[in-house]
């Protein structure tokens, strides 16, 4: 039995544990977005992190976690899928195309270091991201493993013809859009018939959940179709990008959209594969694509647009140089636009090459000039230490402060709000509150051109979509950036109040409604009106923590709202909502506290009891002392009676001494276990009333027959004289 409770014990230990270096490493890795390499908080959020890892090794020399889209894996247990932290993991892996990761015992923090380098690295023209486990070996990095997706495994087998291969792939792409399943070796079953893009666009077009009467996830299949022909001969895949055309050609206008969103959206994250997919659409469809991505508000990538527009200029140009003929330019000329749009390292940017070569040697230092190296070393370091995004929202609020026209004010408003989802992914709350603050004074002071009605950037500030990611912040960074988003949420105010009552509804865990109520509290008189609509809820739990919220506030508030809720049904209310009365009318505070404790209700007594520390009235220790010489043998009266005890204690009035002398001198013929306990529970609550009133009762006790309870009264005294207790 012993044994069973010891492995028990170390089995939620570990969970917990789990869960902590979870969070460390998750911060850990979001720090180098914030910090260079060698900045001290990248050391000692990687030292966190491994702190908590030796702690696992304790159980077993190697952790993993399996990747999925949406959440972690471990030893076959899916973690919880609603947790911000894993989730924001598990969506970063998956982005690398890994599926599973190991940490092995022995590992230190610069190896952790350059782990997280590793990961956050861009890809370079001609790589792939399943090429991490290469670079680790290149970095001796022996105590992190990584299993990227094996896409092999959806293709023809190894010598097969590059055909059959391809057949193979368009054929499980098809059955992966109506909902197939796979066999363990990657190809579709479940269908006898082979499929064709006309067959499944007419399936399409009738009905958007295909034939399994599932809704199926267009972005996943075409994201996972991407993916496998990236880096494949763009020779063997020709026919299978002509048929991906060819579908999407023939889907409806609705049915079209969602499709080619979902493609450029993989082609995004791929971008390899747009050169394979994209060179064989037909002309209408890259036109069409064209229009679709201009009329589009997404920030689609500049690259892609070019490439789209490169692919669709050569085929209208071949068309009428052909006189119908489907002949495209000539190889290496084609070849030689692709190379100019695919050279740079970022797809989402176009730099030339020499402007990019000089970016690159000034960072690594590798520059030529007549300043002295010493001064160039503190330029490179100073440089190093400037955030550019945050150096940007200086440059436009000093821009807003001289006055724009108002379309470079909607222009400078787009890249507020995308500045604010960077610094909110990079954990940049500071820079988040002073954009909040500087758009803010920019509305108010009367030189803004953009109205309330249709201003962006509070308007983004404020949305609930935001607003819920800056919440899931708070466990995604942990109590490193609390103070921080504490102090923007504050700024933001009353918008935030709903979100938080709604969470605090909600949430099963103590310490997330605790989070929330303390983030109620700063927010202040900006919360009242919202937490006044909410008082009136079904949920009495609710009510009581908004109470609870509302007393811990020092800010003035209607007294009306808070004295209705003294006839609540629920004891715990009727408690928290006298308590606030305390503050605001003590003696109608004392009125209602001592109708509870008179009432003689077994269920809202142990409330009232503990409310009546807060009270000086007499009548209210009257009742008290009334209570606990009533007649009970109950167990359910011993807990009552020992809860007086507590709370007469307490309070330290010397009345109260002679009732527990009473109390200690009344025996009955045959005394009983549970009196015994009552009168050492009161022995041993001496001790914390002034020592002029109980010393005497002590030393009476002392002086006694009963033994043991002359040593607790011997006890007492010498916490008197210890604690120094007044005279």
């Amino acid at each position: 039995m012993p044994h069973n409770s010891e492995r028990s014990a170390t089995i939620d230990l570990d969970t917990q544990l789990l869960s902590d270096f979870i969070y460390a490493l998750n911060i850990a890795r979001r720090q180098l977005a914030l910090y260079p390499p060698e900045h001290p908080q990248i050391q000692a959020s990687s030292e966190a992190a491994l702190a908590i890892f030796a702690k696992l090794c304790q159980f077993r020399e190697t952790i993993t976690l399996g990747v999925a889209p949406e959440t972690l894996v471990f030893e076959n247990n899916w973690l919880d899928g609603s947790n911000p932290v894993y989730r924001d993991f598990s969506h970063f892996l998956s982005a690398l195309d890994i599926a599973a990761i190991s940490f092995h015992s022995g590992l230190d923090a610069q190896e952790l270091i350059q782990f997280n380098q590793i990961l956050s690295q861009s890809w370079p023209e001609g790589e792939e991201a399943n090429d991490i486990p290469q670079r680790l070996a290149i970095a001796n990095i022996t105590h992190v493993a990584v299993m990227p997706v094996n896409y092999a495994v959806f293709q023809g087998a190894e010598g097969a013809a590059q055909e059959t291969e391809s057949g193979l792939l368009w054929e499980d792409f098809l059955h992966g859009l109506l909902g197939e399943q796979l066999d363990p070796d990657g190809h579709a079953i479940g269908v006898a018939d082979r499929l064709n893009s006309e067959l499944l666009a007419e399936i399409m077009n009738s009905s958007e959940q295909g034939l399994s009467g599932k809704n199926i996830d267009y972005d996943q299949v075409i994201s996972s179709f991407v993916a496998k022909i990236q880096g494949q001969e763009q020779q063997s895949l020709g026919a299978v990008s002509a048929e991906f055309g060819q579908l999407t050609q023939k889907l409806n206008p609705a049915m079209k959209r969602n499709f080619l969103n979902s493609t450029f959206r993989a082609l995004r994250q791929h971008p390899q594969a747009a050169e394979t997919l994209l060179q064989n659409f037909p002309q209408e469809l890259l036109q069409a694509s064209l229009h679709h991505v201009n009329s589009q508000e997404d920030n689609i990538s500049a690259r892609l647009v070019d490439l789209l527009g490169q692919f669709s200029t050569a085929a209208s140009s071949d068309k009428h140089l052909t006189s119908g003929t489907s002949a495209k330019l000539p190889d290496e000329i084609l070849q030689s636009r692709i190379d100019v749009l695919l050279l740079e390292d970022n797809h989402d940017e176009f730099l030339p090459s020499d402007y990019q070569k000089t970016l690159d040697k000034i960072l690594t230092g590798e520059i030529r000039g007549t300043i002295e190296p010493q001064m160039a070393r503190d330029l490179k370091n100073n440089l190093e230490k400037q955030s550019v995004e945050k150096q940007c929202c200086t440059i436009i609020f000093n821009m807003l402060h001289n006055r724009v026209d108002q379309d470079v004010e909607n222009l400078l408003q787009d890249n507020l709000s995308e500045l604010s989802h960077f610094f909110l992914d990079t954990g940049d709350f500071q820079a988040l509150r002073d954009i909040y603050l500087g758009w803010s004074q920019h509305l108010y002071n009367g030189m803004a051109q953009a109205r309330f009605l249709d201003e962006k950037v509070l308007a983004e500030h404020t949305g609930d979509v935001f607003m819920n990611l800056v919440l899931d912040s708070i466990e995604l960074w942990g109590k490193d950036k609390y103070d921080d988003i504490c102090a923007y949420i504050k700024e933001i105010g009353e918008p935030y109040t709903e979100l938080l009552i709604e969470r605090l509804a909600n949430d099963e865990q103590m310490s997330q409604r605790k989070t929330w109520m303390k983030l109620l509290v700063e927010l202040g008189k900006k919360g009242h009106q919202i937490i006044f609509q909410h008082l009136d809820d079904k949920r009495w739990y609710l009510i009581r923590n908004l109470l609870i919220v509302l007393g811990k506030q020092r800010e003035a508030m209607p007294m009306k709202a808070v004295h209705q809720l003294t006839a609540h049904p629920h004891p715990k209310v009727r408690q928290e909502a006298i308590r606030i009365l305390f503050r605001l009318n003590p003696a109608t505070a004392n009125r209602l506290l001592l109708k509870e404790l008179s009432s003689g209700n077994r269920q809202s007594l142990p409330a009232a009891v503990q409310l009546a520390e807060i009270s000086q009235d007499d009548k209210v220790l009257n009742q008290l002392h009334h209570l606990l010489q009533s007649e009970g043998h109950t167990e359910e009266d011993f807990a009552l009676k020992k809860q007086i005890l507590n709370t007469l204690a307490f309070l330290g009035r010397p009345e109260s001494i002679p009732v527990l002398a009473k109390l200690l001198k009344k025996r009955g013929f045959i005394r009983s276990r549970r009196d015994k306990d009552f009168h050492q529970e009161i022995i041993n609550h001496l001790g914390a009333y002034p020592r002029h009133a109980s010393e005497p009762l002590l030393n009476a006790i002392i002086n006694g027959r009963d033994r043991s309870a002359s040593h607790l009264a011997r006890r007492q005294i010498e916490l008197h004289q210890v604690q120094g207790a007044p005279k």
